[in-house]
This record gives structure tokens, sequence and C-alpha cells, in this order.
């Protein structure tokens, strides 16, 4: 899953997942809180296989990052127009207002506000990116 995609949130807090996002996610999700101040967005054999992953942790990790994601994890379903309500907490956390940015990332789906997108994450530095793939013998 890859792709960036720039839409808005409507009236009623739902966002609409592009096409191609979509077809990968499927129709059951799971959201939650990503750790740089997004909205994850999971299918649910992804979110289950994820859980099963951080289970694998010695147990006072896994607590914490148990603890951490399901706090702000709801399901969702994608509604008839491809779009999904993003609850009120996860809106809050990564300050999604009006305009937003979708991501593809892998296995799951990343969306940020434009703003903060824009001012952290689509303004990587190249240089620093080709260093980490040079490093990777890349």
């Amino acid at each position: 899953m890859r792709g960036e995609y720039r839409h808005a949130i409507d009236a009623k807090n739902r966002i609409f997942l592009p096409a191609k996002l979509r077809e990968a996610l499927g129709e059951n999700l799971v959201v939650s809180r990503g750790t740089d101040r997004c909205v994850n967005v999971y299918s649910e054999e992804k979110w289950a296989q994820f859980e099963e992953k951080i289970s694998t942790l010695p147990s006072f990790k896994a607590r914490k990052v148990k603890v951490w994601m399901n706090a702000f994890a709801f399901d969702v379903s994608v509604d008839v127009q491809g779009r999904i309500a993003i609850p009120t907490q996860l809106r809050d956390y990564a300050n999604l207002e009006k305009a937003i940015v979708s991501i593809g990332v892998d296995d799951h789906m990343e969306i940020y506000s434009e703003e903060y997108y824009d001012a952290t994450i689509g303004s990587m530095d190249p240089l620093e990116v080709e260093s980490i793939l040079i490093e990777m013998g890349m």
C-alpha cells in the first residue's frame, strides 16, 4: 500500500478512503493513534497481526504499547460512499480539522493534518533519506 492523497474531513467528521487504499484495507477497519501525531488505519487482519507481534515483547513493554495503542483504538466500517468516521479522540490527537493527507505505508494507512504533514513528514530531507538507504546498502 502506498501513495499520498490530499482531501478533507466533512461536516460529519468522515474522511474518504482513496479507492486503492480501500481495496487493500477492506470494509472493516481499526483506527488508532500513531506515534507521529497521526491516525493509523488497519484492516482487522493486520490489526490482529500487530497485536500478536506486540504480545511477543517482554510483558512490561507489551503492556505499555497495548495500553497506548488500544486506549484510542476504534472499530469502524467503510460506508457505501467509501468514507469512515474518525472518532473525536483521534481527531483531537492528530489535530485533524479540515485539510488532511492520507498515505499508504506498507500494511496500513496514516492520516495527518495537512499542516503537520507538510511541516514534518512532507518536508523530510532527501539527503537524510539517502544516507539511510546507503547505510542499508541500497
